[in-house]
């Protein structure tokens, strides 16, 4: 007789696998690489992120990039609070600083991430109504 292999079963067939599967919630490796500012940035928000059940073990690069950017956006703000939002060039044309924009686009990408990893209450609402039906194995 010939069976159907289990990825291929109806979803409430027996032994069939689950069509949607939610790692469980565990605190991922932190990256030995990451920046000091990132180190302290993982440090303070994986475990809360594990606590409220939004990441788990295989989320470490998506976390390691989030705490990168914080770090980027950090040191971008920095550069922007001591120097000013402008520059003067030589011939005394003012623009912007270019870490003025360094600091938007890592603001801009850190947002994105946030609402990834559910930081964001549209995040948080987005990653409840995808795990609806999932299991937890």
């Amino acid at each position: 007789m010939n069976t159907a292999p289990d990825y291929m079963k109806p979803a409430d067939a027996p032994g069939a696998i689950p069509a949607r599967h939610t790692p469980r919630p565990a605190l991922p490796v932190k990256p030995a690489w990451l920046t000091p500012a990132a180190s302290e940035e993982w440090d303070r928000v994986a475990q809360m992120l594990v606590d409220d059940g939004l990441i788990a073990r295989v989320d470490a690069d998506v976390l390691a990039l989030y705490a990168e950017t914080v770090s980027t956006w950090m040191r971008a703000k920095w550069v922007v609070d001591q120097e000013g939002l402008t520059i003067t060039n030589k011939r005394g044309t003012v623009r912007a600083h270019p870490a003025a924009k360094l600091a938007g686009q890592a603001a801009d990408r850190l947002l994105r991430l946030a609402s990834k990893l559910g930081m964001t209450p549209l995040g948080r609402a987005r990653l409840t109504s995808k795990r609806k039906g999932s299991t937890n194995e």
